[in-house]
Order: C-alpha cells, then structure tokens, then sequence
C-alpha cells in the first residue's frame, strides 16, 4: 500500500512537471509533491526496518529457547514469527530450521524432513542454511528408516567442500548411520580422528559423537574404551539428553557410570 502512494506521487510529480505550466498548476505544488514522497519513502523504510529488527529478535529467542531446551517457549515464540511475513531471506531460513527442529523433538521426522526439503527445493536461507538442510535430512531420512536415500544423500554430502564445523556434523550423522545399521567396525575404525574433529568443532555437542563412538565399542565387546568414551559424552551431556537423542544409547547407558553433574 505505501509503495503504491509513492508510485501515485510520483507520477503526479512526473506529470506536473509535465503539463503544470499549460493547466496553470503552480510551480510549488512540484515541490510539495516531492517533499511527499520522501516522507512516504522515509516512513515505510522506518516502519520496514523495525518489523525487520522484530522478527530477528523473535527468530533469535526462538533459537536460545531451543538451544536450553525450553521447548513450549521455543513453539510459542515460533508461532509468534510465522504469523506475518518473514522479511529477511536469513532470518526465514533459521526460522524454518527451528521449526524443523521443534518438530524432531516432537519425534515427527517426517514432516521434519518435508521441511528441509521444502527449503532446499525453494532455496529459503542462506548458503549456511541449505548446507544444515541437506545435513538434517539426512539425519531425519535415517529416523524415518528410509535408509538408501540416507546413505546416498550421505555419500553426496561428503564429496561437497563446506566448513570443518559443518563436516564435523555430518560425520556424526554418518556415525549415527554406521551404528544404527550394525556397521561398528568401520564406526570405530578412525575413532581418534573422530574425537578430536568433534572436539576442536563441535563443543559440547561433541558428547553425541563421544555417545555414539561409546556404542559401537560397546557392540563390538570393547568395554574399557566404551566406558572411557561414555565418560567423556556424559561430561558433555547429561545420559538422560543423550539417550533421549540416540534410544540406542539406552544400553550403552545401562552398561557403563555416567559422569556426575552437579547442577
């Protein structure tokens, strides 16, 4: 509506400029028309630079309840930025993402899937988005049991150059994959390499890799390093998070004393 009346104003100022002098308009009404314009450009940069800088401070809390785990806030938070358009390409990018990932805690991985495919079809986000994208479909393709597409998209995935910290993510879900589906030999067959690349990238998600890496000594009858790596996971993470994440941690868990937090 506030670009259409500044179309209409100046197209008016264009004809006045025109055929002012041969209607007998006056020259100031030029001026005044001018004067109207840039209020009207003014006023609906303004108005668009807070809607903008509202949604971004939505789309942010969203993002920290989620990373502490208060998910009714996150959903409502969410809910709040869905309701009117998303201005910036990033900021939709991350709010969808998310939304996907409100929708895993949920165990829906399906239709967490049909998000990350939604974004990559319509190249919502950025660069570092997409490249989340690919990464968590793969992720949720493994949760829904649709296992070739998974490998396959895997496959593809690691043939691509991206940041260390993102390679890091995708050779967790990679891991993921190789003991879910009982591959625990080659699970464990970089397994130093696999540590540190988590830890120097991954922070304390570095715990799920540590988890998994746990597992699959665990399955292949290797109790002291599954113990020592479920030391360090639960350092990271309490059991309970990483067992919620991972169900097949369940008797890795059983098997072997957590860490203890004191908070």
């Amino acid at each position: 509506m506030v670009h259409a009346v500044v179309l209409a104003m100046l197209a008016g100022l264009i004809v006045q400029q025109m055929f002012g002098r041969q209607w007998g308009v006056p020259a100031e009404a030029g001026a005044l028309l001018l004067m109207g314009v840039f209020a009207v450009a003014m006023l609906s940069g303004s108005r668009a630079g807070r809607r903008q800088r509202r949604c971004r401070g939505l789309v942010v809390e969203a993002w920290e309840h989620v990373q502490l785990d208060r998910w009714d806030p996150a959903e409502a938070t969410l809910a709040e930025v869905m309701q009117t358009p998303i201005p910036s390409s990033s900021d939709r990018g991350q709010a969808f993402m998310l939304l996907a990932t409100l929708a895993e805690h949920q165990d829906r991985y399906e239709c967490a899937a049909q998000i990350y495919e939604t974004l990559l079809l319509r190249r919502i986000g950025d660069a570092m988005h997409l490249q989340q994208a690919q990464i968590a479909l793969a992720a949720a393709k493994l949760r829904n049991e649709e296992l070739t597409d998974a490998v396959n998209l895997l496959g593809r995935l690691e043939q691509i150059s991206m940041p260390q910290g993102m390679r890091a993510a995708l050779d967790i879900v990679r891991l993921y994959q190789q003991v879910f589906m009982g591959h625990c030999s080659d699970a464990v067959e970089a397994c130093d390499e696999r540590r540190a690349l988590y830890g120097r990238h991954l922070s304390t998600n570095a715990g799920y890799g540590y988890g998994l890496l746990a597992a699959a000594m665990h399955n292949l009858g290797r109790p002291d390093e599954a113990a020592r790596l479920w030391s360090d996971a639960t350092t990271l993470i309490k059991a309970d998070k990483l067992v919620m994440q991972y169900p097949l941690l369940a008797p890795v868990s059983g098997a072997y004393p957590a860490t203890e937090h004191l908070v």
